[in-house]
């Protein structure tokens, strides 16, 4: 009796040299839509890769976004809806009432917080709710008893009384607030009280929005899981890079004038100079970025265009001069984009 051998199954086809080399390597957007050129990948295929690569976004991806984006509405409507009450309203109102219905409303916040926890997003917004609340009853207590403080003095103390609420709440939006509220009262400080050099506010408030940014990165490289977010430092580089931006082109204007540089424009150089280096170094090894490198690269376009826009200015500034200077933004432009291109482009070769 002779034994049925089993049906060879055919050897897989192998695949030639290219297409083996692009099957390896992170599933970029890039290498995807190469796949599906070479058919390697039909329609469904490429569809679903991309589902699972996160460049289409999923059900609960969709639901997540509404989720937070209604939330967030419903806590800027509320609290909008609370301001305008008082403005409609405040003629009328006794100033107990006034005091009554905004502590109520922070009492309220507080108490949903509590109830959903402080470790969930709505207890966090509550809180944030809360926080905001607090600057509207400094508001009401100043223009009740006009009491004729300074500007600085209501956003400071606002800082303070929030300040315990940011420890215990973990959330990087509310630490964010209490950032800008700092800002703000340097600021006002600022235009009241006055500093010793014209330009010194700006290299404060870079210093005070450097800082945060330096203490944010340090936090999530340290494990802080709230402080994931991106939106927060990118608006604080932003603005670290605006005050510096500001003694930097004064400094630039005044070159050939020396008894109008003063020190603060220097020490703003110095500052701009320094962020940049440690901006450009750390997102491009370390975090990977690309809009702080994009703020980096918007600085020097800048800062290179002042040099030559001031330099122009010294002549006759005819329409060849405006030529130049545009030419000058053009090349910069194509330069930064070429180099952004090329670090996003390394990144991909790491991670793969």
């Amino acid at each position: 009796m002779i034994n049925p051998q089993p049906a060879s199954t055919p050897p897989p086809e192998e695949l030639p040299p290219a297409s083996s080399a692009i099957l390896e390597g992170r599933a970029s957007l890039e290498r995807l839509e190469l796949l599906a050129e070479k058919g390697i990948l039909n329609r469904a295929g490429f569809e679903r890769a991309l589902v699972l690569a996160g460049y289409i976004p999923t059900g609960e991806g969709w639901r997540r976004f509404l989720d937070y984006s209604l939330l967030a509405l419903a806590v800027a409507f509320s609290l909008s809806g609370i301001i305008f009450f008082f403005a409609f309203n405040w003629a009328e109102m006794h100033r107990f009432t006034k005091f009554g219905l905004v502590e109520a409303g922070i009492l309220i916040c507080l108490g949903f917080a509590y109830y959903r926890g402080l470790n969930t997003l709505p207890g966090k917004a509550g809180l944030i709710g809360a926080a905001v609340l607090v600057g509207a009853l400094l508001a009401v207590q100043g223009q009740v008893y006009q009491t004729g403080a300074d500007a600085y003095t209501l956003f400071l103390y606002w800082a303070v009384f929030i300040l315990g609420w940011a420890i215990i709440g973990l959330s990087g939006p509310l630490w964010f607030l209490w950032l800008v509220l700092l800002n703000l009262t340097l600021w006002f400080y600022g235009e009241q009280a006055g500093f010793a050099g014209e330009l010194t506010l700006f290299n404060l408030l870079f210093a005070l929005n450097g800082m945060g940014l330096a203490l944010w990165e340090l936090g999530r490289a340290w494990g802080c899981g709230w402080l994931r977010g991106r939106w927060e430092p990118r608006l604080m580089g932003l603005a670290a890079f605006i005050f510096a931006l500001i003694p930097t082109i004064a400094l630039i204007w005044s070159w050939h004038s020396p008894a109008e540089i003063d020190r603060s424009m220097v020490v703003g150089a110095v500052l701009y100079l320094v962020l940049t280096g440690t901006v450009i170094f750390i997102y491009t090894y370390m975090i990977h970025d690309l809009f702080m490198l994009t703020l980096a690269a918007f600085g020097l376009v800048v800062t290179i265009t002042s040099v030559v826009a001031h330099e122009v200015s010294r002549t006759d500034f005819q329409a060849s001069g405006l030529l130049l200077i545009g030419v000058v933004i053009i090349v910069q432009a194509a330069l930064a984009v070429n180099w952004l291109q090329r670090v996003a482009r390394s990144w991909e070769v790491a991670h793969g």
